[in-house]
């Protein structure tokens, strides 16, 4: 028998085996990382540069895979990086010069240069005068000798030239191509004679494809890569385009691609936050444990929810969050009563009530699961005795002053800001409209009247001022968006989105709101604190869409507030 080494990876004594650097590999050791050797690789160095390394680890481990065609040579790199310990040193940052070292061996063994990217500036080099502007800035690229900073890169005469196929000035290939021609040779490529003759439909992607802009063609797929393969999936693997197909896939990037097969003509519409609401509704009821209960689950919101959701012809995403968080909220009884040894049926009072007091007070919105349980005999014992209190909303969370100045600046004509984004933040700033509801208005919303506009929110049209009026009148003629690199008029939404017949998605007009200073929920308060002092509650339920009970709570809330500054009592 002979000695007994100890192998490098999983310290155990081992004769059999792989000879690397004069030390053997057991054999399990080399089975199991030899498949992953330069994924393993890669792992290694984003853990040992760090995040802010100019030398991206994808780099290292395709340089590895490249110029080591044999697998046994990759595992061999892998485990010597781990021997000579490629650390963070200080004296040269986050980077190893062993990695250097290794990389630059591997230049001079002659890889090829498209494998290694462009050679990176080492960090004492990072910053050094620019041969355009002169000043000491990071360095973009190298234009025949000479260092270019990034914004003299962008607006050199010889970086962007003019495209010998279609004359557009852009950053050109070797070909002298742009990139739009450059992407839609891809296409091309992709949408052969063969497969159109074969599937007709696909004329219609190609022909759609091809007419959009150049700059946006390839941001869709570079930047939005994960679409453009998921489309190229479809076409290049013959598969059916329908809509289950792409719900089958679970393929990122489908939504974009959907709406994109939509308005091209290959899908039909559908309401597709309804169909995302009943997947949801599946996959939670994957995760109850008890079969009862999970038919309970699926009745209720099958006869509560999904009823509710197919009689309105859009969901905004406010109505669905707040149908997701009953159902939530649903779910998590059920998850304690399963974790007690419960179901619905064998449910004590005493234990609701204790899961009852231990959480929120929203809590109480499974109340009309238990409704439902009652009616159809699961469970007829458990109630819920008193409703608790929601605490009161916070009014005048941006003080008066500065809510007058920033409405004042708003309104400024001065200002840079779009007709549309006004109107929106004013709608917040005077009558506290949430920001889902604005962005879920039609034209049918809007009445025009001669020189008055009016608005509606609720059973009762709002006026809106004669400032406001004509804002209005500019946002319902201006509606043009870029959709699919093609620029069209929407004919539905006043504030239309990316996705085809879609509105813009509240986060993003809450997020345009913000770029100008109006945050809606600090503002809303301080304009729903104003209306609730000067209206009473049916009023202001009638003018703006919201619920009595909402309305009442908000002057609630006013009065509170103002209770607060009187001076306590000295009796």
């Amino acid at each position: 028998m002979g000695w007994k080494q100890a192998c490098p990876e999983c310290a155990t004594p081992t004769t059999a085996g792989v000879l690397v650097l004069d030390r053997v590999v057991c054999q399990d050791c080399w089975d199991v990382l030899l498949r992953t050797a330069t994924s393993r690789l890669a792992d290694r160095v984003t853990e040992l540069i760090g995040a802010d390394d100019r030398i991206h680890p994808v780099v290292v481990s395709r340089v590895v895979a490249a110029s080591l065609p044999s697998a046994g040579d990759r595992l061999r790199v892998l485990i010597e990086l781990r021997s000579r310990g490629l650390g963070p040193q200080r004296s040269s940052g986050k980077r190893s010069p062993e990695l250097f070292e290794l990389i630059e061996g591997l230049r001079a063994a002659g890889l090829p240069g498209r494998i290694l990217g462009q050679r990176r500036l080492h960090p004492s080099e990072s910053k050094v005068g620019c041969a355009q502007c002169g000043q000491e800035r990071k360095i973009s690229g190298r234009l025949n000798g000479e260092a270019l900073c990034a914004l003299c890169w962008r607006i050199h005469p010889d970086v962007l030239k003019p495209c010998v196929r279609c004359g557009e000035t852009d950053y050109l290939s070797r070909d002298s191509l742009c990139r739009g021609c450059r992407r839609r040779a891809e296409v091309n490529a992709l949408f052969t004679a063969e497969r159109i003759a074969a599937r007709p439909e696909l004329a219609s992607i190609r022909d759609a494809l091809l007419v959009a802009d150049g700059a946006y063609l390839h941001r869709f797929m570079t930047s939005k890569k994960s679409s453009w393969n998921a489309l190229r999936w479809l076409v290049a693997d013959g598969r059916v385009i329908t809509h289950e197909t792409l719900d089958e896939a679970h393929r990122p990037g489908a939504s974009l691609l959907r709406s994109f097969l939509v308005a091209s003509g290959v899908l039909p519409e559908r309401n597709e936050r309804l169909i995302a609401f009943e997947m949801w509704i599946k996959r939670t009821a994957d995760t109850i444990t008890d079969d009862t209960d999970k038919r309970s689950y699926v009745g209720f919101a099958r006869w509560r929810h999904l009823r509710r959701a197919r009689q309105h012809i859009t969901l905004t995403p406010a109505q669905v969050a707040g149908q997701r968080r009953q159902l939530t909220y649903v779910r998590n009884l059920l998850s304690e009563l399963h974790s007690q040894g419960l179901t619905m049926r064998t449910a004590r009072q005493t234990t609701l009530d204790s899961w009852l007091a231990a959480g929120p007070a929203e809590r109480v919105c499974v109340k009309g699961f238990l409704q439902w349980c009652r009616t159809n005999g699961t469970n007829q014992n458990l109630t819920i005795n008193s409703t608790r209190h929601r605490p009161l909303p916070a009014v005048f969370l941006l003080p008066e002053h500065q809510h007058h100045a920033l409405l004042a600046r708003i309104l400024d004509p001065e200002q840079p800001i779009g007709p549309a984004l006004r109107l929106a933040a004013s709608l917040i700033l005077l009558y506290g409209i949430r920001s889902h509801e604005i962005a879920a208005l039609s034209l049918t919303d809007i009445i025009f009247t001669g020189r008055h506009v009016w608005i509606r929110f609720g059973p009762e049209p709002l006026q809106l001022p004669e400032i406001l009026a004509g804002y209005a009148h500019q946002a319902a003629g201006e509606r043009t968006i870029t959709r699919l690199g093609r620029t069209t008029e929407d004919q539905q939404w006043l504030f239309p989105g990316l996705f085809h017949d879609q509105p813009i998605d509240p986060t993003t007009l809450s997020n345009r709101l913000a770029a100008i200073g109006v945050k809606p929920e600090r503002t809303r308060s301080t304009a729903m604190g104003q209306l609730a002092q000067q209206l009473p509650p049916p009023i202001l339920a009638r003018l703006t869409g919201l619920a009595s009970s909402t309305t009442v709570r908000w002057s609630a809330a006013v009065s509170a507030s103002y209770a607060r500054n009187f001076p306590p009592s000295r009796e």
